[in-house]
């Protein structure tokens, strides 16, 4: 009799912490589908890592808002750009910042990154980073604790409760630089470091990365809005550095889409394509030293500079 009151009241407690539980996850649900990733009056919808969060100032981009992040690799832009087209929206364009590097594997701190992204990512993801042989420890602990374990167990309860004080940090926007590190030898060498090598090897080329961008471009076409895609200026000391294996793997991607080549002299070389993308690459072109923060990304004065380069494009359409 002891032992039945006992199993009783452990299935009550697991019962009650299951309920508790479940009202959590409902709360996170709707606190998550009420963030803006999009303003409703958003026509350009701008989408990336830190080159687009500093380079692209909303301000000077007539419409438009900006979702950069910090870091975000293309396979969760994927998702948010999903989400902001899950809505009733008034999207035209969406500019996604993809430099040299955005297709090489994935840069050490995954953990950060589901951390960040976990709350809008779906099952295909953690799927396709099986397949493609991307799933690291960190991923697989956010997969088991989203979707392995049941929700009613305490320890799911307790990552409930952790849910409802994190902060939104895949949401992203336009961050203002300020000064140039430019003549800092280090700040270079760190830079090509982190993004073109891992224990002095050069990174190899993701193809699940390479295939998310491919989905990008679908998702785009199917909803109707053109597709900017941008290569960022980046200072010649950091392009020259940039290994020729990578260079060439980008180019081949880009010639899929419409192209509008910029070169450093300003000369425009037009060509179209099958996909249904416009490619502008800014990496050459000639910005003076003091608009650079370090060497691949704007401050305040080179964002807004280029800024209103993109925004005479974007708009004039």
């Amino acid at each position: 009799m002891r032992l039945f009151k006992q199993i009783l009241l452990f299935s009550l407690v697991m019962l009650s912490l299951g309920f508790v539980s479940i009202a959590l996850r409902t709360r996170i649900t709707g606190q998550n589908s009420a963030l803006e990733i999009c303003p409703s009056a958003t026509k350009t919808l701008i989408l990336g890592d830190s080159h687009a969060r500093t380079a692209l100032n909303p301000e000077f981009i007539r419409s438009s808002s900006s979702s950069a992040q910090t870091a975000e690799e293309l396979e969760y832009s994927y998702y948010k750009l999903k989400r902001a087209l899950k809505s009733p929206h008034s999207l035209e364009n969406i500019i996604l910042t993809v430099s040299y590097f955005n297709f090489n594997g994935p840069i050490d701190g995954e953990a950060e990154m589901m951390n960040r992204y976990h709350r809008i990512v779906d099952k295909d993801f953690y799927q396709d980073k099986k397949a493609y042989g991307e799933y690291s420890a960190a991923i697989y602990f956010r997969h088991l604790m989203d979707y392995k374990m049941p929700a009613f167990i305490p320890f799911g309860l307790l990552n409930n409760v952790i849910e409802t004080k994190a902060e939104p940090l895949f949401i992203g926007g336009y961050e203002l630089r300020q000064g140039s590190l430019i003549g800092q030898q280090r700040a270079l060498d760190a830079a090509i470091q982190r993004h073109y090598y891992q224990d002095n090897k050069r990174r190899e080329i993701s193809v699940l990365r390479t295939a998310y961008f491919t989905k990008i471009v679908r998702l785009c076409e199917q909803k109707g809005v053109m597709l900017w895609i941008i290569n960022t200026p980046l200072h010649q000391d950091y392009r020259a550095l940039v290994p020729p294996e990578t260079i060439s793997h980008y180019q081949k991607i880009a010639e899929n889409g419409e192209q509008k080549i910029l070169l450093r002299s300003g000369e425009k070389v037009q060509g179209t394509g099958a996909a249904g993308f416009i490619f502008l690459d800014y990496s050459a072109l000639h910005v003076p030293d003091a608009f650079f923060f370090d060497y691949d990304h704007l401050n305040s004065e080179g964002a807004r500079f280029f800024s209103q380069i993109i925004d005479q494009l974007v708009n004039q359409r």
